[in-house]
């Protein structure tokens, strides 16, 4: 019985040691340079009108979204962009923080949230 409970005892060690040697190491915060544990930001050109879309976040209205002035066609963007008011006939290039999803819905992994408007340009 005591054999037995001995070797249990360094099993159960043996994988305690294990685990600790393969489990990731969380930054400290603090130790970081300023601006390294910052969340990522983004900037978007935002369409003159939404589209309707059936995205993993939001039902109805989506955005049309360029990633960069180059992009000639819009892209769809099913995702709502919290605290953004968008008023039709306008494109804008604005700035956002992307910040993981509270909850994961289909593989959404990410959420949107605006900054600031960078540029606002009315549309024929």
């Amino acid at each position: 019985m005591m054999k037995r409970f001995i070797v249990s005892g360094m099993m159960l060690l043996a994988s305690v040691t294990v685990f600790a040697q393969e489990s990731p190491k969380i930054p400290n915060l603090k130790k970081l340079p300023a601006k390294q544990h910052l969340l990522k930001t983004k900037t978007m050109i935002i369409g003159p009108k939404r589209l309707q879309c059936i995205g993993i976040m939001q039902t109805g209205d989506c955005y049309q979204v360029k990633q960069d002035k180059s992009q000639k066609e819009w892209e769809s963007f099913p995702y709502p962009i919290e605290g953004f008011k968008h008023k039709p006939g306008y494109q804008y290039v604005i700035s956002v923080k992307v910040v993981p999803s509270k909850v994961v819905l289909e593989g959404a992994t990410e959420e949107y949230v605006y900054l600031k408007t960078i540029s606002k340009t009315k549309v024929k």
